[in-house]
């Protein structure tokens, strides 16, 4: 099939074809030669655009492996196809039949089918900027935090900035920022003011309106990375990497503290109870509303690092990675219900219900109820930042590659280069998607 046999075309053709009827993308389904040979997994797939133009490529891959110029005579119900690559010459071909759905394409003695796909579905698109905000160097922090009107966030090196998130223009800039390792940290909301840990130990609470802290608390503290501060009915939650965990009010009064055998290095709060990853392999549940001591487990004897705990189908989930296993227990006894070591799995990640898992070679879902996979990406997770799932989609942004991959059946949308150092969480609306790196935070359109 000359230069588009590997992109595969069809069209299906009434007597005399319009152009209109052809344009649109297309999947390619099969060819055949003097017998039937299949394209194998139906990956591949072409566009044609009313400005007379197409390109090709591989489903879910965002670099497109063809792009050219179409002619088309309408007497002869051929299209011919001219590549950029050198103006090459990518074949002519017969339009044998063509409907909304389906076409088939004649070159020579091969017959190419064609299934019409929606771009929505599996065809990707440039992901466009809406605006980028350059901020000059740092990284953003791990987790920003947006709301209807705004986008806010920190870095190791400027101060916490509000930007509008439809235009990207600056609302203003905090005289306070987030700690020195501000990569690490997180920032918290609710309607009206923002929660974040600053350095030395230093605890925020910044207006919305106009970035101007309402106060400041200090806390014990050891390092200024892993901070975590979460906002869980009405009260607001601090791990200081020191042997102690801190509940505050809104006014930045403490409620309780709770003395540990070691600093808190991950924890997660549900049903009402802080389920906490303490150095040294000891495991802690507090209740959120006292501190007090639920229950505790010593589940390794190694300083392993152990990523943020996950509640989800009535089990706790943790994950050790220095023996590569994820076990799963029960979230009010700690009696381990499963265990799963043959995945070497280095990560988890939670988005609602939702469990997700990376290893070396694989990123997956999992089921909270007993571990199993329910679907698998192969591909290089070296280091990824948290997933998030939005309208059926998980969006995963790695150090050289941004994915979107469907919850349902692991199929991917679409994969695409992002080569740029980041350790923030991608965050998702229905008007765009919102990434950060190093000295600059974009949104970008919809790919679908």
């Amino acid at each position: 099939m000359r230069g588009l046999v590997v992109f595969v075309l069809i069209f299906f053709v009434v007597p005399i074809v319009s152009s209109q009827k052809f344009l649109g993308y297309w999947e390619i389904m099969s060819k055949e030669k003097e017998e039937q040979e299949e394209i194998e997994d139906r990956l591949r797939w072409v566009g044609f655009f009313e400005d007379s133009t197409y390109s090709a490529g591989l489903i879910g891959e965002l670099d497109t492996g063809k792009r050219g110029v179409w002619t088309f005579d309408k007497k002869e119900n051929l299209l011919q196809l001219i590549s950029y690559n050198d103006n090459v010459d990518d074949g002519k071909y017969v339009i044998k039949r063509v409907s909304k759905d389906h076409m088939t394409l004649d070159l020579l003695w091969k017959s190419i089918y064609l299934e019409k796909v929606h771009k929505s579905s599996k065809v990707p698109i440039d992901a466009e900027p809406y605006w980028e905000y350059d901020f000059g160097s740092g990284y953003p922090n791990q987790n920003p935090a947006i709301d209807e009107a705004n986008f806010y966030f920190g870095s190791d090196m400027t101060p916490v900035t509000c930007l509008d998130k439809n235009s990207g223009t600056v609302r203003w800039v905090s005289d306070v920022k987030v700690g020195s390792k501000g990569f690490f940290h997180s920032i918290a909301q609710d309607e009206n003011f923002l929660y974040f840990n600053g350095t030395q130990g230093t605890i925020y609470k910044v207006d919305k309106n106009d970035g101007k802290a309402t106060w400041s608390v200090k806390v014990p503290f050891d390092d200024d990375v892993l901070n975590k501060i979460t906002v869980y009915n009405n009260l607001l939650f601090v791990n200081p990497l020191v042997k102690m965990f801190i509940a505050l009010d809104k006014n930045g009064k403490e409620v309780w503290s709770t003395e540990l055998s070691n600093p808190v290095f991950s924890y997660t709060i549900e049903n009402s109870m802080i389920y906490a990853n303490v150095g040294f392999g000891d495991f802690v549940v507090l209740d959120a509303k006292s501190g007090e001591i639920l229950n505790q487990k010593h589940i390794s004897s190694k300083v392993n690092f152990y990523p943020t705990p996950i509640v989800s189908k009535e089990t706790l989930l943790l994950c050790d990675v220095g023996k590569e296993t994820i076990t799963g227990y029960n979230p009010l006894t700690l009696e381990e219900k499963w265990k799963d070591s043959t995945n070497q799995f280095k990560g988890m990640y939670q988005s609602g219900e939702m469990v997700f898992a990376i290893s070396d070679s694989e990123f997956s879902r999992l089921s909270p109820v007993d571990g199993s996979l329910l679907w698998s990406v192969p591909g290089e997770f070296d280091r990824i930042c948290n997933p998030t799932v939005s309208a059926g989609k998980v969006f995963i942004q790695t150090r050289y590659m941004f994915f979107i991959i469907d919850t349902k059946n692991g199929n991917v949308l679409l994969r695409t280069p992002f080569e740029h150092m980041s350790y923030t969480q991608p965050l998702i609306t229905e008007n765009g998607i919102y990434v950060g790196y190093e000295g600059m935070i974009t949104k970008l359109k919809h790919p679908f």
